[in-house]
């Protein structure tokens, strides 16, 4: 065992995190105003960097390790489950629930709008509606969501169900044992869900990221260790490597191939592993370069409004797809590409002030009343 000195969190602790979450919900953008409105053009070999927008799926992975890594900071201090799961849900709930449902609504709206527009009305898929509120719609793909892009939120909440069970098994069990463990029940999940579902529609339902959640609470429990093994001590190292096999593997077999398909559980793993131990590297070493681009103002003020650019970006990249498609608004695709990134970029600013940031005083407040009593 190698000793180190223990993390002691300062007030900029949680700003490469919030790094993070910008980096992610960025990549989620423009995969999608890049798929929308460039439909993944020819790129010349010299550019090929920015072909890997179209990878962005790996995001949402992204987004559960983070999000493991997040709740597990104050199990680290207070070394038991925190606050108790009965709060935990409420606080989960109080974050989540109130900008996801009136995204739902303003799809809803949207969709109905367009078919007025379009003169094509078309029945509401009732059911798609019940799934969608009931936070399933992932696991029912075969409907016409209003916000199918919502499935990510929906799985997400759920590993917010089993996450007082997880942290109560790394009590007693400890870090490695979650991880394996989460490895485990997320191949027995997937192997499942290949079986019900086949792997044709496994890419919504994603029962490997449970893996991923494990791995984000994994690393974040070895990053408050005041000792660590050599080979975490190399987590840098065992990050570049795993990232590495992962482009190599997608060059070689494309994601939207058949095969790439198959191979997304062991693809989204490859990113899990990068990412995890690339956390634990940035939080054990205040002077890793990535750390300090992680924590550069642009992108620490955005991960603040990333919830919100994931959830209303797709709203003003159809409107505007429609918009400057029919109104004459620009001849050029990628003027309209850059249009729209800022567009996306203004609304969520705009969703976020309006929506978003008011729960976030809600929830603080409760903070502060449970800390009082």
């Amino acid at each position: 065992m190698t000793k180190t000195t223990e993390i002691q969190p300062g007030q900029n602790y949680l700003e490469y995190l919030d790094g993070l979450r910008a980096v992610a919900a960025l990549w989620v953008m423009l995969y999608h105003a890049y798929l929308i409105l460039l439909g993944f053009p020819d790129i010349p070999w010299y550019l090929g960097f920015v072909d890997w927008i179209r990878h962005g799926h790996f995001a949402v992975g992204l987004f559960i390790v983070i999000s493991g890594f997040c709740l597990t900071i104050p199990i680290t201090k207070k070394k038991k489950m925190y606050p108790e799961a009965k709060t935990f849900y409420l606080r989960r709930a109080i974050r989540i629930l109130p900008p996801l449902y009136i995204t739902l609504i303003i799809a809803i709206t949207s969709q109905i709008a367009y078919q007025i527009l379009s003169k094509n009305y078309q029945k509401p898929d009732i059911a798609a509606i019940i799934f969608s509120i009931f936070l399933v719609q992932d696991i029912f793909p075969n409907h016409s969501y209003p916000a199918q892009w919502l499935w990510t939120v929906n799985l997400e909440f759920r590993l917010y169900l089993v996450f007082p069970l997880i942290i109560h098994f790394l009590l007693i069990r400890g870090p490695y044992i979650v991880a394996l463990a989460g490895l485990v029940a997320g191949g027995i999940l997937t192997a499942f869900c290949a079986f019900y579902a086949s792997y044709k529609s496994w890419e919504l339902c994603s029962p490997w990221y449970l893996f991923l959640f494990t791995l984000g609470i994994y690393s974040c429990w070895v990053s408050h260790k005041p000792k660590i093994s050599s080979i975490e001590e190399n987590s840098h190292y065992i990050s570049i490597f795993t990232f590495i096999i992962l482009i190599i593997l997608c060059k070689l077999i494309p994601i939207s191939s058949k095969l790439g398909v198959i191979l997304l559980p062991f693809s989204d793993s490859l990113l899990g592993i990068a990412t995890a131990y690339g956390l634990i590297a940035i939080s054990r070493n205040k002077s890793s370069i990535f750390r300090r681009l992680l924590t550069t103002k642009p992108l620490t003020s955005l991960g603040k409004i990333s919830f919100s650019l994931y959830l209303v970006h797709l709203f003003f990249i159809y409107w505007f797809q429609i918009a400057y498609r029919h109104q004459d608004i620009t001849n050029n695709k990628y003027v309209a590409f850059i249009i729209s990134i800022f567009g996306c970029l203004i609304l969520a600013f705009i969703f976020f002030k309006t929506v978003e940031e008011p729960f976030i005083s809600l929830l603080s407040k409760l903070k502060s009343r449970t800390v009082q009593e």
